[in-house]
């Protein structure tokens, strides 16, 4: 029965990387397979010190108090912890008793009195960037407490460090969704980005609002479509094709240009292109992700977008600036005062230009710049 209960524990472990708030539940079952009247937890920032977090179980306000008084004392032994765990992936289990700190492995001694009323000790143990305290009150009876903590501690911890090694990357790649989401809403461009299959998984604020409002060009779920059967299935080779280079590592670009029959935009064109290696590993590692759409419309502008040059030969803002300046006709000098650099920054832009582009001479960049038939707005 009692390595039933545990393994319902060990479930909820696991289910806390996605719902924290299932915390209480969690702490409930803990308390009944240590077999002690009441538990309390304290989440604290490794680097200050300062508790982040905390909750209890089954606990009153005198035990509430008892918990407050036994962490005041403990923060006294945090530093110790932090300094003992710097550097290290150990992760010790440190108990702490009656002001006295020791591993958990030679803690047993301090189970062995028998005590005449309820007392405070607690399991410190490091996470990532947090100490976690899990403070336990226990009854008069100390039979057998050390055994049975032994025991449920030795079943769960390792779950426990894989529970929260699974939480710290799901967070991280969650902030990273986050913000690599707000830099591409934030793109003038309409982009679409493909997986491997050429669905659709991604598209920006701009290329949403552009379907939105353009008769004839569709995204039905992870599928993208035009105005009639012909123009999709263009559409789609030209996807296949892009993913296909973009497994390949290959820089080869495809546009169509789809004719509208309603409105002031005579056409819209789309770009096919497969993402450069070091564009997909800023997206996420191994993400799956190998070629974009990008959606330009005729006749509103003259000008190429620089976020286009940097999606389509990984060029840096500046880079892409002024190989856009070079394909308007200015010269490396008026491009270098334009941009209040020195002629040789300049010089060093357009060798890391020809590198990232393919191309050996200006007169072959500025071919390939305007070879690209797509204005962004």
């Amino acid at each position: 029965m009692e390595d039933k209960q545990l393994l319902t524990i060990i479930r909820q472990i696991y289910d806390l990387t996605l719902d924290l708030k299932q915390l209480q539940q969690l702490l409930t079952g803990l308390l009944d397979s240590a077999h002690c009247r009441s538990l309390g937890i304290h989440i604290i920032d490794r680097d200050n010190l300062h508790v982040i977090s905390e909750m209890d179980a089954n606990a009153d306000e005198d035990n509430q108090q008892s918990y407050a008084e036994h962490f005041d004392v403990l923060k006294k032994f945090l530093p110790f912890i932090r300094e003992a765990e710097l550097g290290t992936e150990s992760r010790e289990l440190y108990c702490f008793r009656c002001h006295e700190l020791r591993r958990f492995e030679h803690a047993a001694d301090m189970f062995s009195e028998q005590l005449l009323h309820p007392e405070v000790f607690s399991l410190v143990f490091r996470e990532g960037s947090y100490l976690v305290q899990m403070a336990f009150i226990d009854g008069v009876s100390q039979e057998n407490l050390f055994h049975r903590l032994l025991h449920v501690v030795t079943i769960l911890r390792p779950h426990v460090h894989k529970a929260f090694d699974i939480f710290h990357t799901i967070e991280s790649l969650r902030n990273r969704t986050v913000g690599y989401k707000q830099t591409m809403d934030n793109l003038h461009a309409g982009v679409i980005l493909f997986d491997g299959s050429g669905q659709a998984v991604f598209s920006n604020r701009r290329a949403r609002e552009v379907i939105a409002s353009t008769p004839g060009l569709m995204l039905t779920g992870t599928r993208i479509a035009g105005p009639d059967a012909m123009a999709t299935g263009r559409l789609r080779a030209m996807i296949r094709n892009a993913v296909h280079h973009g497994m390949e590592n290959e820089k080869k670009l495809a546009v169509t240009t789809i004719p509208l029959a309603e409105g002031d935009i005579k056409s819209i064109s789309l770009l096919a292109l497969p993402l450069h290696p070091d564009i997909r590993a800023l997206v996420e590692p191994e993400s799956g992700i190998y070629a974009a759409i990008v959606i330009g419309i005729y006749e509103r502008s003259n000008w190429m977008d620089p976020e286009i040059l940097q999606l389509l030969y990984n060029l840096t803002p500046a880079e892409a600036r002024l190989a856009i300046a070079l394909s308007c006709g200015k010269t490396l000098e008026e491009c270098s005062v334009e941009a209040k650099i020195t002629l040789h920054t300049a010089r060093s832009y357009l060798k890391l230009i020809f590198q990232k582009s393919g191309t050996r001479r200006q007169a072959e960049l500025v071919a390939l710049l305007r070879s690209i038939p797509v204005t962004l707005v």
